[in-house]
């Protein structure tokens, strides 16, 4: 009913529900944001929004812990990005205070190393201070980019392959930075200086760790 003193257990390929009866739910003591994923490149420093949810009915403090799972740098900041601190004294870092139905805000920064792994996954984990068989995890995600375009390394140049004294082609070549052996697949996509669409083109790198070199080409106007 709807103060919750009569209830019935959920049913199973049959109809139980009758007039006048609703379903109760008891919330989780503790709420937590849901798993996060971002990209980044090597050596980006990353910092992730965790928001904890006290659902309990007095004033809670949660420890909060975090691990990398390949060993990069973690550290726990709060909303003015200072380390959190140890409010409650017991040797862990935690959120403070947090009023019944209310919510804490701390960032998780992850430092991604210059050699990374191509993915990381972060497990935090948050535990109530006054009843520590409620815990929450929330998972972040790094997803590392494989490439990006080297500054400065584009040059262009004709090709009239009827020789008729007018280009057919216009050839573009650029230079990519790979961070690990992979097959790359690069789109490249031609506009005037106004903005107007003229053509595409697309190949693919067999890249090695370093500078990876491609060309393409863009078809002239009959």
């Amino acid at each position: 009913n709807y103060d919750g003193t009569v209830g019935l257990e959920y049913s199973y390929h049959e109809e139980v529900l009758t007039d006048g009866l609703a379903v109760c739910f008891e919330p989780y003591p503790i709420g937590i944001s849901a798993d996060q994923t971002f990209r980044a490149f090597p050596g980006d420093t990353l910092f992730f929004a965790v928001d904890v949810r006290n659902a309990q009915t007095s004033t809670d403090s949660f420890d909060v812990t975090a691990s990398s799972e390949n060993g990069w740098e973690v550290q726990l900041l709060d909303s003015g990005f200072n380390p959190l601190l140890d409010e409650n004294l017991n040797g862990l870092p935690d959120t403070g205070d947090v009023a019944a139905e209310g919510t804490s805000m701390f960032y998780v920064q992850v430092d991604v190393p210059l050699s990374p792994s191509l993915t990381d996954t972060t497990t935090v984990t948050v535990q109530s201070y006054s009843d520590p068989t409620a815990v929450a995890t929330t998972l972040l995600n790094v997803v590392v980019n494989a490439a990006e375009f080297i500054d400065a390394s584009t040059s262009d140049w004709g090709i009239d392959l009827d020789t008729d004294g007018m280009y057919d082609l216009l050839a573009v070549y650029t230079e990519v930075e790979a961070y690990f052996e992979d097959e790359l697949y690069v789109d490249a996509r031609l506009y005037t200086s106004v903005g107007n669409y003229v053509g595409d083109d697309y190949g693919y790198i067999d890249a090695s760790v370093g500078a990876n070199g491609i060309v393409f080409y863009f078809e002239g106007a009959d």
